[in-house]
C-alpha cells in the first residue's frame, strides 16, 4: 500500500502540471499554496478533535484568509494543552505560519499573500518587468519550502483505513509511536485517492481529490454527517443560505439550456447567478438576483420594478404559470373527454356524468389508517385545502398521500375534478393576489397501464401533453409548493413490479423533493399500502428518506347521497328495498350506482346481481366489435366464448402483477377459451382481435399491442370468476395456487365467497398450505387472502365453527353477530378487530398483534374468550373511549373478563418503562421519519400525538437515552428555520426485546431507564 507522503504527492502534482514555466504560473501557485494551507489545517482540525471534539469549531466552507487565522487559533490551543511535548502537528502549524510571515513583502500593494491571492482572484492585472519577476520567485519559494514542510511531517507515515458507510474510508495516519485520526477531514476513496474537506454547506460535504475527472466528489453518510456537524461551526445564517444556493442551482436546472453551465456568486448575504434560460427560440442569457428575507424568506430581485419578490413569483414568471395552467386544463379536459367517452363505449352509460356526489375522505397517518388515532372525516375539498396549506410550509418531511378505496369508488374521477378545477381557477387567476396567497397547481399523471419503466417516464408524457413543460421543470416546481403531484393508479406502474419494492419508483421523488413538497397517489390495493409501509421503514433502516404520510381513504356514498342521485334521476329509493344485500352494500360505490340507474332505466333490475349485469352489457358490447361486416349477424366470439377469454386473461395478469397484456397472450387466451390450437377454425377472428376494448394499438410496425380491461372492476370480477371456474372444477391446487401469487382486492374476494361460500370454506379448512412453508415474497399475499376470505365467510354465514386459524393476516375482522365456538386464531395479525362475538364459546387468541381492538359503547362483558395469550393491542376502543398507553389497556380488557396475564411490578418506575416500550413499538412500527429540534429535542413535525403521548418529559428522556446509549443516531438535517436533526434508531428488533442479546448500546439504553424515576403525564 502506498504511504502517505506518496498520497499526499499524487494530490499535490494535481496542482502543479508539468511543463511550468514562465511568470505566468504564479497563480498555479497561488492555488497550490491555498491547498496546502488546507491540508495543514485539517491535520490541526484533526489533532484538536482528538484532544477535545466539542473544540474544532472549523468554518464550513474555509478559504485562505480562514486558513490562516485557524491555524494561529489552533496553535494557541495545542500550546494550552497538558502535554509532555510539542506535538509534531503544533510544530507543522508554527513553522507553516512562519514560512507565511517570511513570504511577506515590504510592498504595500503585495504585503502578505493573502492580499496578493485576492488581487489574483479577483481578475486584477501584475506589475511587469522586474516587479513581476520577484513577486513569481517569492510565491515559488513559499510553496516548496511548504511542501518541504508537509512532506516532512508525513515522512514515516503508514495509512490505516476503516470501510464507512458513507463509501469513503475513514483514515489514520500512523508512525512508529504515535497516530493521529484524520477522519472526517482527510479520507481515502476506494481508489486508496487522499481527499481533502473542502466546504459543508448544503446536504453534503465536498472533498477534494486528484482524479482524471471528478476532483470534487460529494458523499454522505450518517455518521460522517454527525461528526462533521459536531466539528464545524454550527452557523444557522451561514447554514440556510448556503441551503438557498444549493437550492437555486438544483431549480435553476430545470430551466437552464443544457449547453450553458450555471454561474453563481455571493457576496454580502446575496447571490448573482449568470445563466441561460431554455426557451423555444434558443438559450436566453440572464442575470438574476436573490437573497433571503425577513422569517427566512427567500427573495428575488425583479429588475423591472427593482423589488424584492417572493422566490415563487421568479418561478411562476420562469414557467409562464398561466400559460402553463391553460395547458394543463386543455390536456384535463381531453383526459376527462376520455373517461367519459370509455364509459359510454364499453358499458352503454347514456345517463350525464356531471352529477357525481362530491366524495367524502377519512384522513389519518399511515399507522393510524385502520384504527381510531388521529382520525379526520372531511370533504374532498377540505382535502384539497390541507394539501395547500402543507405546500406553503417549508417543512422538513415530503408529505405524501395515498388516495386509496375500492375499484369503483371514484378515485380517478376524484382527481382529475380536483385537478381541472384548480388549473380553471389559476388560469383565471388575478396575478395581484399575494403570492403566499395564489394557489398551487394539481399536476395529473396518469400511471395506469404505463409500461414505460418509471415514473419518470410517466410524468414526461403527461408534461409532453402540456408541450411547456419538462421533467425537471416539473421536479423544480414541486420542490418549491408550487406543483402537487397526482399520480392516478400508482400501485399499476410498471405493472405491478412494485410490489416487491413498493418504494420503487416513488423514492428518487421523495429523495429529490428534499424534505419539500407534496405527493398524491391512489393506490386501489390495500396490500399494497402495506406493501409499500413495509418497504419504506426497511428504507427507513438504511438511508434518510425524508417523509411523512397521510392516507386519504374515499368513503363510500352515505344513504342520503344515494337517495339524491337516484332522484335526479327520477328513480324512487323506495325501489332499493327489493334487492339482495350484498347490492345494497354495492350502491354506496358511484359506479354500481350508475350501473343500477342505467339497470333501471332498460328495465334489467331484479333479473341478475348487479355485478352480473354490468358484467353482461360489457360482454355483449364487446363481442359486437367482432363482427366482419357483409352482413355478417353473429360476432366472430360469442358472449360466453369471450368471458372464458377475459377470465384467462385476468388470471394472467394476476399472476405476472400486470395489468396489460401483449396482442399474443390474448391470442393465447382466445385459443384456450375455444380449446382450438390455432385461430384460423374460425377465419378472421385473429385480424378482429385487435379491436377489442382497452387495446392500446401504437402507431409503426414495431409497436407493442397491449390489451387491459376498460376498467379496473372488470379485472376484479373476471378474476373473481376465473377463480370460482377452477373452485367448482374442484381444481383446488389451482385455486390455492392462484391465492399465493396474488393479492385478491375486495371486489374479487366478496364474489368469490358470495358465489360459493360453502365451497370457499370448504377449502379453506382442507388447505394445509402454510405461510411459512412459501417462497419468500408470496406468504404475505398468501396470509392476507386466507384473513380476507375466512372474515368474509364469516359475516356471510353469521357463523364460525372449529377451527384453528395460524399465521393469518386480517385487514379487518368484525366478529360482531357472529356465533363463534371453538376458534383459535394463533399469530394472526388484525388491522381491526371488532368484538364481541354473538354467543362465543372457546375463542382464544395466542402470540398475535391487534393494531386496534373495537368494542361497542355499551360492553360491559366479553363473554366466551377463554384465552389471550402473549396478544399486543396496540389501540383499544371500548366504552366510547380510545387507549393507547399499554397500562390502560390492560386494566380495562381485564375488566371486561379477557385473561390478561397479570405482569409483576418491575419496580417503582414500572409506568416510565412501559412509556418506552410503547415508544420503541411506535418506532418499529411507523413509517415516517421523526425529526426533532436540535435546541431541545422536542418533535419539530406536525404527526408527533404519538410521539407525545406521555408527555414533553418522558419523550425528551427517551431520546436523550438512545442518542447518550448510542442506540440512536441524531443526524441534522437541512431545513429552513431552527435546527433540525433526523432519528435513527440502531437495532430497534434489539431494544424492543431487552434482556435477549448482548448489544453494549442496548444494554446501555436499559441500564438508563431502569434507574431513570421520570413519570409519564
Amino acid at each position: 500500500m502506498a504511504t502517505a507522503e506518496e498520497r499526499y504527492e499524487e494530490l499535490e502534482d494535481s496542482y502543479l502540471p508539468e511543463g511550468l514555466d514562465g511568470e505566468s504560473v504564479i497563480h498555479v501557485y497561488i492555488a497550490a499554496i491555498d491547498f496546502q494551507l488546507r491540508f495543514v489545517t485539517m491535520c490541526a482540525a484533526a489533532k484538536i478533535r482528538e484532544l477535545d471534539p466539542d473544540h474544532v469549531r472549523l468554518h464550513r466552507s474555509p478559504g485562505f484568509g480562514t486558513f490562516l487565522a485557524y491555524l494561529s487559533t489552533a496553535l494557541a490551543f495545542l500550546r494550552g494543552t497538558v502535554q509532555a511535548s510539542a506535538d509534531p502537528v503544533e510544530e507543522l502549524i508554527e513553522a507553516v505560519r512562519m514560512e507565511i510571515d517570511q513570504a511577506s513583502g515590504k510592498d504595500p500593494q503585495f504585503g502578505t499573500l493573502k492580499k496578493l491571492r485576492d488581487h489574483l482572484f479577483h481578475g486584477n492585472p501584475l506589475p511587469t518587468g522586474v516587479a513581476r519577476h520577484t513577486t513569481t520567485e517569492r510565491v515559488r519559494r513559499t510553496m516548496q519550502n511548504l511542501s518541504s514542510l508537509i512532506r516532512g511531517y508525513l515522512a514515516g507515515a503508514e495509512l490505516d483505513t476503516v470501510a464507512d458507510e458513507s463509501g469513503m474510508f475513514q483514515l489514520e495516519l500512523r508512525w512508529p509511536g504515535r497516530r493521529l485520526g484524520t477522519w472526517p477531514f482527510i479520507c481515502l476513496d476506494e481508489a486508496g485517492r487522499m481527499c481533502v474537506l473542502t466546504s459543508f454547506t448544503g446536504t453534503a460535504p465536498a472533498y477534494l481529490r486528484a482524479d482524471h475527472s471528478e476532483v470534487r466528489v460529494e458523499t454522505s453518510g450518517d455518521d460522517l454527517m454527525i461528526a462533521l456537524n459536531r466539528s464545524l461551526r454550527a452557523q444557522n445564517e451561514d447554514r440556510t443560505f448556503r441551503g438557498f444556493v444549493d437550492d437555486l442551482r438544483a431549480d435553476l436546472d430545470g430551466f437552464r439550456d443544457l449547453d450553458h453551465a450555471l454561474h453563481p456568486y455571493d457576496e454580502d448575504a446575496e447571490v448573482t447567478v449568470y445563466w441561460h434560460q431554455a426557451l423555444s427560440t434558443g438559450a436566453e442569457p440572464r442575470t438574476d438576483r436573490f437573497r433571503i428575507g425577513d422569517s427566512d424568506q427567500r427573495l428575488w430581485r425583479d429588475d423591472q420594478t427593482n423589488a424584492w419578490l417572493p422566490y415563487r413569483d421568479f418561478l411562476r414568471r420562469l414557467a409562464n404559470w398561466q400559460v402553463v395552467a391553460s395547458r394543463v386544463r386543455q390536456h384535463l379536459v381531453a383526459v376527462e373527454q376520455e373517461l367519459v367517452a370509455g364509459e359510454r363505449k364499453a358499458l352503454g352509460w347514456t345517463k350525464a356524468t356531471d352529477d357525481l356526489v362530491t366524495p367524502r375522505v377519512k384522513v389519518a397517518s399511515m399507522q393510524d389508517a385502520e384504527t381510531a388515532g388521529s382520525v379526520v372525516y372531511m370533504d374532498f375539498t377540505s382535502l384539497q385545502d390541507e394539501i395547500d396549506e402543507r405546500l406553503r410550509m417549508r417543512s422538513t418531511q415530503t408529505r405524501v398521500y395515498f388516495v386509496r378505496g375500492e375499484a369503483g369508488i371514484g378515485k380517478t374521477r376524484a382527481l382529475v375534478t380536483a385537478a381541472l378545477d384548480r388549473a380553471r381557477a389559476i388560469e383565471n387567476e388575478d396575478e395581484s393576489i399575494p403570492s403566499d396567497q395564489r394557489l398551487p397547481l394539481f399536476y395529473f399523471v396518469r400511471s395506469t397501464g404505463e409500461t414505460s419503466g418509471s415514473l419518470d417516464n410517466a410524468i414526461a408524457a403527461a408534461s409532453a401533453a402540456t408541450r411547456n413543460l419538462e421533467l425537471e421543470t416539473v421536479r423544480t416546481l414541486c420542490r418549491n409548493g408550487l406543483i402537487a403531484l397526482f399520480i392516478d393508479g400508482f400501485d399499476e406502474l410498471l405493472g405491478g413490479v412494485g410490489y416487491e419494492n413498493a418504494l420503487g419508483s416513488l423514492k428518487p421523488w421523495i429523495d429529490a423533493m428534499g424534505g419539500r413538497g407534496v405527493i398524491v397517489v391512489s393506490a386501489r390495493s390495500s396490500y399494497y399500502l402495506n406493501q409499500y409501509r413495509t418497504s419504506l421503514i426497511r428504507e427507513q433502516l438504511r438511508q434518510q428518506v425524508l417523509v411523512q404520510h397521510r392516507v386519504a381513504s374515499l368513503q363510500p356514498w352515505r344513504e342520503t347521497d344515494l337517495d339524491g342521485f337516484l332522484r335526479k334521476h327520477g328513480i324512487d329509493p323506495v325501489t332499493l328495498d327489493g334487492l339482495e344485500y350484498e347490492d345494497k352494500q354495492l350502491l354506496g360505490l358511484p359506479f354500481f350506482a350508475r350501473v343500477y340507474v342505467e339497470a333501471v332505466s332498460a328495465g334489467r333490475v331484479g333479473v341478475a346481481t348487479l355485478p352480473d349485469i354490468v358484467l353482461e352489457q360489457y360482454l355483449q358490447r364487446e363481442s359486437m366489435k367482432l363482427l366482419m361486416g357483409r352482413g355478417q349477424e353473429k360476432p366472430l366470439l360469442s358472449p360466453a366464448e369471450l368471458r372464458r377469454t377475459f377470465e384467462s386473461l385476468a388470471a394472467l395478469m394476476a399472476e405476472q402483477g400486470a395489468r396489460a397484456v401483449e396482442l399474443d397472450d390474448l391470442e393465447l387466451a382466445v385459443q384456450d377459451a375455444l380449446s382450438e390450437d390455432d385461430l384460423q377454425v374460425r377465419p378472421g377472428l385473429r385480424q378482429r382481435l385487435s379491436v377489442l376494448c382497452g387495446l392500446a394499438v401504437d402507431e409503426g410496425s414495431s409497436a407493442k399491442r397491449l390489451f387491459a380491461f376498460q376498467h379496473e372492476l372488470f379485472y376484479d370480477l373476471f378474476l373473481a370468476d376465473a377463480i370460482l371456474s377452477e373452485l367448482r372444477r374442484d381444481q383446488l391446487d389451482i385455486v390455492v395456487s392462484m391465492l399465493v401469487k396474488t393479492q385478491l382486492r375486495v371486489a374479487t374476494a366478496a364474489r368469490v365467497v358470495r358465489s360459493e361460500p360453502r365451497a370457499v370454506e370448504d377449502l379453506l379448512r382442507m388447505s394445509s398450505t402454510r405461510a411459512d412453508d412459501l417462497a419468500a415474497g408470496r406468504h404475505e399475499a398468501y396470509r392476507a387472502n386466507l384473513g380476507s376470505l375466512w372474515a368474509l365467510i364469516a359475516r356471510h354465514t353469521k357463523t364460525l365453527f372449529d377451527v384453528e386459524l395460524e399465521g393469518l393476516t386480517f385487514a379487518e375482522l368484525d366478529l360482531t353477530g357472529v356465533e363463534v365456538a371453538n376458534v383459535t386464531f394463533r399469530e394472526c395479525t388484525f388491522g381491526r378487530l371488532e368484538l364481541p362475538a354473538e354467543r362465543a364459546k372457546n375463542l382464544r387468541f395466542e402470540r398475535g398483534t391487534i393494531d386496534a381492538l373495537w368494542l361497542p359503547a355499551e360492553s360491559q362483558h366479553l363473554p366466551g374468550i377463554d384465552r389471550f395469550e402473549d396478544t399486543e393491542v396496540s389501540q383499544l376502543v371500548a366504552s366510547g373511549s380510545l387507549f393507547e398507553r399499554p397500562q390502560e389497556i390492560q386494566r380495562t380488557l381485564q375488566k371486561l373478563g379477557l385473561p390478561v396475564p397479570t405482569v409483576p411490578d418491575a419496580g417503582h418506575n414500572k409506568e416510565f418503562v412501559d412509556a418506552v416500550q410503547a415508544l420503541l413499538n411506535n418506532f418499529r412500527q411507523r413509517p415516517d421519519s421523526v425529526v426533532v429540534y436540535q435546541r431541545d429535542l422536542m418533535p419539530a413535525d406536525d404527526n408527533s400525538r404519538w410521539q407525545l403521548a406521555f408527555g414533553s418529559e418522558v419523550w425528551t428522556t427517551f431520546i436523550k437515552f438512545l442518542r447518550d446509549s448510542h442506540s440512536a443516531k441524531l443526524v441534522p438535517m437541512s431545513a429552513g428555520g431552527a435546527a433540525v436533526q433526523r432519528v435513527r434508531v440502531q437495532s430497534i428488533e434489539q431494544l424492543c426485546r431487552p434482556g435477549t442479546g448482548d448489544n453494549p448500546g442496548v444494554v446501555d439504553f436499559w441500564a438508563r431507564v431502569a434507574s431513570c424515576g421520570v413519570k409519564p403525564s
